[in-house]
């Protein structure tokens, strides 16, 4: 039971820091679009 709910928050831990990721990578884009416009 502790293995696979250690699996279970891994799995989270990972799907949370990949969209904390996309999110970062969303945001320099929208600034480095938005210097291009200015």
């Amino acid at each position: 039971m502790c293995k696979a709910w250690d699996r279970n928050m891994y799995k989270l831990r990972f799907i949370i820091s990949f969209q904390v990721q996309l999110i970062i990578n969303f945001k320099l884009i929208a600034i480095c679009s938005h210097q291009i416009f200015l």
